[in-house]
């Protein structure tokens, strides 16, 4: 959380990890932000354990939270640009619009996760565990999605970017069986699997077209290439 003007820019917490050592790590890292460098440290989360934190609107940006566990978390309006969220587990946290700008959450698990009206433009999901989660409102643009599992989660309203090919959100083999699209809008290329976990069926092209036409997404878009 953020208090005071803009120029102040002081930020506090609203709830510290339940994990002592998180706790300490995090109010380091808060002061070092509160004093510009003059005291406190960075911080390094990979591997800690961040259950039960309430960070909201707290700047996240360029870390690494690899194989971090960020369970049960409330990290809205936060801005993990360029971060590394590599094999985090996000399982029921939110991160109403938060900015993922370019971060990498590949192998993350964020089961049951909000991220409504959150920006993903340029993130990579490479085989992500998203199921059951929020994206309404989300944008995807350019996002790349090799293998991710997002069935049963909710895109409801979605915007995959673009046209151009640094705006067209990427799928790859993807899994949306009982996934939600309704008012998405966008440009999308590449392959989704639309079958179960028994029997895959991956379409593209105009049968992807049609997937989301029939799915109450008319304006989705689909372009070339895979």
């Amino acid at each position: 959380m953020k208090k005071g003007s803009e120029s102040e820019m002081m930020y506090e917490a609203v709830t510290l990890p339940i994990d002592r050592e998180a706790a300490s790590a995090i109010q380091s890292y808060i002061d070092w932000l509160n004093s510009q460098g003059g005291r406190g440290e960075e911080l390094g989360a990979s591997t800690m354990d961040l259950r039960g934190a309430d960070l909201s609107g707290i700047p996240m940006r360029y870390l690494h939270f690899i194989q971090t566990d960020l369970r049960d978390c409330v990290f809205s309006g936060c801005d993990f640009s360029k971060s590394e969220l590599t094999a985090a587990v996000l399982n029921g946290s939110k991160f109403v619009e938060a900015n993922f700008h370019k971060a990498d959450l590949s192998e993350c698990e964020a089961r049951e996760a909000d991220f409504t009206r959150a920006s993903f433009v340029g993130a990579k999901f490479y085989r992500a565990e998203l199921v059951g989660s929020s994206f309404k409102e989300a944008h995807l643009n350019a996002a790349w999605m090799h293998g991710t599992d997002l069935r049963g989660s909710d895109l409801s309203g979605a915007w995959f970017g673009p046209g151009e090919p640094s705006g067209t959100t990427v799928f790859k083999e993807a899994k949306v069986l009982g996934c939600r699209v309704a008012g998405a809008g966008g440009w999308v290329k590449g392959t989704i699997d639309i079958g179960s976990e028994k029997e895959p069926r991956i379409i593209s092209g105009p049968e992807l077209s049609e997937w989301f036409q029939d799915n109450g997404a008319p304006d989705v878009k689909i372009t070339g290439g895979a």
